[in-house]
């Protein structure tokens, strides 16, 4: 199949001449999210571009095909070093997330944090040093982060829209040196979860740290202290909204999730069948190929198994649950799919890049606007 590839149109953000005074003018009680879990039809996907990699320390986008791909950015916007031994570790510790509506990607290139227009290439630097805890509102209107200023910690919220960001609190670092760890908006938009203010529970250090998990309403920046939380050498747990409308780290209970890096197991988007990945032979870590096994979510029954030889650690599903998309664990290597019902063999789709997601969003009317869908 042939390759078309677009270049990136580079486009300066029109900032808007009518601004809001205060934050609380500008934050209305936000919507809840769009659903997203419904299955794409094939047709739909036949030059949708919903595959987000990364090749040579930029983001690219393909189709299911592998037949269409969009080049995002230019000048190495990610902060990864291809082929370095430590590559594995910035891509943790600098996530690249989607906004909601598919229309924006955030990352973190060094010391600044930048937002990515999907559809135009523009490039929104976010005013003052860079963040690594983010997350989106619902709506996809607005970007919390948190960011460190010497002995503090601000939390801000930036308007993408007004193109102006806004303090919401400055926290005082505890001595352990741990200040917010993860930040998460609430369903409705109204509020913002957060844990920090992490202690030493002891005397000697065991490697485990004590923080509370705090919320604050956006519209009138009112906090209040709603929980405990642990942090485990350097790793908090992921905060969730409740249903009821509360923070917790149970994420079994959670509806709305602070970013979590993806894990070797995946749902199909009907939520009738569970994909995993395990190392074979079995063991810890990977030393040989890897085991893709397929079953009902329900019960648990495997539908059937597959032996790779490569080191698969990553896997998703396609928007419309019809085929599995594998990687492993380098940088530079192929993407791989599958069919999802275990017929067909192993194909590859994109011969150099590290799969980031898939983002079904970029299958609805409004991407057919951009370069994907000429």
């Amino acid at each position: 199949m042939s390759r078309v590839t677009f270049s990136p149109v580079r486009r300066s953000l029109i900032s808007l001449v009518l601004f809001c005074v205060t934050l609380s003018a500008c934050v209305p009680r936000l919507p809840g999210p769009a659903a997203t879990s419904a299955r794409v039809p094939s047709s739909t996907l036949s030059r949708c571009p919903a595959i987000l990699f990364a090749r040579e320390r930029d983001l690219w986008r393909t189709d299911l095909d592998g037949g269409v791909v969009e080049q995002l950015t230019e000048g190495r916007k990610l902060h990864w070093r291809p082929g370095a031994d430590d590559w594995w570790v910035e891509f943790l510790s600098r996530p690249v997330q989607v906004s909601p509506d598919g229309r924006w990607i955030t990352t973190l290139p060094q010391y600044e944090r930048i937002l990515v227009e999907v559809t135009t290439h523009a490039l929104v630097r976010l005013p003052g040093p860079g963040a690594a805890i983010v997350d989106w509102s619902p709506d996809s209107r607005y970007l919390a982060y948190a960011r460190r200023r010497g002995s503090d910690d601000g939390l801000y919220v930036y308007d993408v829209q007004q193109g102006q960001a806004t303090e919401l609190l400055d926290l005082p670092i505890a001595d352990a040196g741990a200040g917010i760890e993860n930040v998460v908006w609430s369903p409705d938009g109204r509020f913002i979860g957060f844990s920090c203010c992490f202690t030493i529970p002891t005397d000697v250090y065991t490697g485990t740290l004590v923080g509370e998990i705090r919320q604050i309403e956006v519209a009138t920046r009112q906090m209040e202290t709603v929980g405990e939380t642990q942090s485990h050498v350097g790793a908090s747990s992921p905060l969730c909204w409740t249903p009821e409308g509360q923070p917790t780290t149970d994420r079994d209970r959670g509806v709305r999730c602070s970013y979590e890096r993806s894990l070797p197991t995946a749902v199909s988007p009907d939520g009738t069948k569970r994909a995993s990945l395990g190392p074979s032979p079995p063991g810890d870590p990977w030393t040989g190929g890897s085991r893709l096994t397929v079953g009902e979510a329900a019960t648990g029954e495997v539908l059937w198994p597959l032996e790779i030889p490569e080191t698969v650690q990553t896997l998703t599903w396609s928007p419309d649950g019809e085929y599995l998309l594998l990687d492993d664990r380098l940088d530079r290597s192929p993407i791989w799919r599958i069919k999802s019902d275990g017929s067909g063999e192993l194909e590859t789709i994109v011969d150099d890049g590290f799969l980031l997601g898939v983002v079904a969003e970029w299958c609805l009317p409004w991407a057919s606007s951009g370069a994907a869908g000429q």
